[in-house]
């Protein structure tokens, strides 16, 4: 991490604006990211090809316009001055990273994942989650992390730990009706193009569900580009883990009441 304290961006009212704003404010950092990611890539056989399979990805998905939250994302690149192939590109990166066995199964064991941890707070009787950020692309992430806070119109306020590249809500959040959410890498084999984007799943989850069995219902009805996990708890007490591939989404749920603690 470059600096001693983590940046904090407070994002409220009109969003297409704010997420240009956050554009600008991330223009140098996204353009060094986006060189280390592409280096970092091109170093090995391996990582080249990933980079070709992302690049023309991210091309195809800018022409057809098929994520959700589109505009939002149009008005990101807009700011940072880059066509919005690149804000995809960084964010279909994680999504390559996590199909990694599809097409190169030898890297499987050297692939790190995350962990999370829940434990009943006995001050406020709430829910403690803690969670470990462990993934392939560490490094650029903790020079340019920071967390926001998004106050949008008809959308419940969040905030989250994230890093320039990723404007939405996505990788460590908590929204203002007490959900939690930590979104996992998950070793798979699994992609498919005509799924969303598991950042603007993360950002619609935050910004409208309020506890597990609303996040279970909208992970069906939205499918995913890769396999992946979201960890989450509610105000009520419940704590679920799912592993989301496409439209298959697998559920495990506790009561938190139940168990000292929980990791995952």
């Amino acid at each position: 991490m470059s600096e001693q304290h983590i940046p904090h961006i407070h994002l409220f009212g009109n969003p297409e604006e704010n997420f240009y704003s956050l554009g600008r404010r991330d223009k140098n950092g996204h353009a060094q990211m986006y060189d280390q990611i592409s280096k970092l890539c091109a170093r090995s056989q391996y990582m080249s090809k990933v980079l070709k399979t992302v690049t023309e990805i991210s091309g195809k998905l800018g022409q057809r316009k098929t994520a959700s939250l589109h505009a939002e994302l149009q008005a990101y690149a807009d700011g940072l001055e880059r066509p919005i192939e690149d804000v995809y590109y960084m964010l279909l990166l994680p999504e390559i990273v996590a199909s990694f066995n599809k097409w190169l199964p030898n890297l499987l064991g050297i692939i790190p994942g995350c962990s999370s941890l829940f434990a009943n707070d006995p001050k406020s009787g709430g829910i403690v989650h803690g969670r470990v950020l462990d993934y392939a692309l560490a490094g650029p992430f903790e020079e340019y992390e920071r967390c926001i806070s998004y106050e949008f119109k008809d959308r419940l306020k969040s905030f989250t730990h994230s890093t320039v590249g990723m404007p939405f809500q996505s990788l460590t959040t908590m929204n203002e009706k007490g959900l939690t959410l930590a979104l996992h890498y998950k070793h798979g084999d699994y992609f498919d193009t005509s799924g969303d984007s598991i950042f603007s799943i993360m950002y619609q989850i935050a910004s409208y569900c309020t506890n597990v069995q609303e996040v279970k219902k909208y992970l069906k009805s939205h499918p995913s580009i890769a396999y992946w996990g979201i960890y989450c708890s509610d105000q009520n007490g419940n704590v679920a883990s799912f592993d989301v591939k496409g439209s298959e989404v697998y559920q495990q749920k506790f009561e938190m009441s139940e168990h000292k603690f929980l990791y995952f």
